[in-house]
């Protein structure tokens, strides 16, 4: 997959077709009028129906960019010749062009540009892990036929995005980690997905079926800088992944995710979802201060009004603090594995380092290992 597009030198779209039944053309509506000016000059003018730009794939006028599968290959392709509704347009490495000659400068404009650049030169480690997260709030976005292809769709991008230091687990990459860890449901979804049948670790961003963003997209913080003595966040000792086939971007086996943290046991409060206001449970420390968190997928028993989960199955483990925000996991003890947990949810403060006083009045300082699966 990714060599094909790769290596081509034009890949033709048929972007404004649901199907390969509908074919490249569009017949365009068209009216010219002509007139003479004051100057006793011929003037002609052409008016046309509203047009759709490609870089305008939210608004869902061409199934093509909706498609999941589509987002590698527009990627990957060095240059796009779209047929859409009303035009031709040509997409490449460094800008979009369209037959009407406007310009319409979008998000998915500059986020390509970034990724694309990125799989042609070297950029900083850090780098790479903000283009690949821009890459998958994008493809959370996008529709899926069968959702067992969740990681086989986005496969070949990982496959170009890969360097010989780093290793692929999930849909991350190892080297920050920690930083793509911080994922969640977006704050306007009030009745999240339910979490479908097992394709990925909980922890993963692949194994819910709802979009999703990273904490960037919440605090468009700038700042990146953790605390000098790094006590309050946890730390990563493991992280395995099991493939089905020797392919480690392909269906996964198992996973699971080793953390050393400071935890605490809280009470899960799950809002009647018939009467839902808000985007969020919450849960209750033990010392009564109730925090509000953004579920990652609805349970069976979300359909029982006002359920309360007790604290002998749900844990609190405070992951990041830095001088911005602070971020916890909400876990809930797994039923398939022994001594194990599955991510449920996560928990964000934006006091950040200003918070750490309320943080030791929530969290012990001693820290505790978690396998979260």
């Amino acid at each position: 997959m990714s060599t094909i597009y790769q290596n081509a030198f034009v890949t033709i779209s048929a972007t404004a077709s649901k199907s390969g039944d509908e074919g490249l053309f569009r017949r365009c509506s068209e009216n010219e009028v002509q007139f003479v000016s004051k100057g006793g000059g011929p003037i002609t003018l052409i008016f046309s129906e509203e047009r759709f730009h490609v870089g305008e794939f939210y608004t869902g006028n061409y199934p093509l960019l909706k498609r999941a599968w589509a987002l590698q290959e527009r990627l990957l392709s060095p240059r796009i010749l779209h047929y859409t509704h009303q035009e031709m347009a040509f997409e490449c490495t460094e800008r979009q062009q369209c037959e009407c000659a406007s310009r319409h400068d979008s998000v998915w404009d500059s986020d390509a540009k970034a990724a694309r650049t990125y799989m042609r030169t070297e950029v900083s480690s850090t780098e790479s892990v903000r283009i690949w997260k821009l890459i998958i709030w994008h493809y959370s976005l996008l529709d899926l036929t069968h959702v067992s292809d969740k990681l086989m769709a986005v496969a070949g991008l990982a496959k170009t995005f890969a360097r010989p230091e780093d290793r692929y687990v999930a849909g991350f990459w190892m080297k920050g980690l920690h930083d793509q860890l911080q994922w969640g449901i977006p704050p306007l979804i009030s009745h999240p997905k339910p979490r479908p049948a097992w394709r990925a670790p909980s922890w993963s961003w692949s194994a819910v079926d709802d979009s999703v963003h990273f904490l960037d997209y919440v605090t468009w913080s700038t700042s990146r800088r953790s605390l000098d003595d790094h006590t309050a966040s946890a730390e990563i000792l493991e992280c395995i992944v099991v493939p089905k086939s020797g392919d480690h971007y392909g269906e996964l086996q198992s996973g699971r995710l080793r953390l050393l943290g400071r935890c605490a046991q809280v009470v899960w409060n799950q809002e009647d979802r018939r009467k839902r206001i808000s985007f969020h449970d919450s849960v209750t420390f033990p010392n009564g201060t109730r925090f509000n968190f953004y579920l990652d997928a609805s349970s069976a028993e979300a359909c029982v009004p006002d359920t309360r989960i007790d604290d002998s199955e749900v844990t609190c483990i405070l992951f990041f603090v830095s001088t911005d925000y602070c971020t916890s996991l909400i876990l809930r003890r797994s039923e398939t594995e022994i001594d194990t947990f599955e991510r449920i949810g996560i928990m964000m403060d934006y006091r950040g380092g200003k918070a750490l006083e309320d943080l030791d009045n929530l969290f012990p300082r001693a820290k505790t290992i978690v396998d979260i699966v």
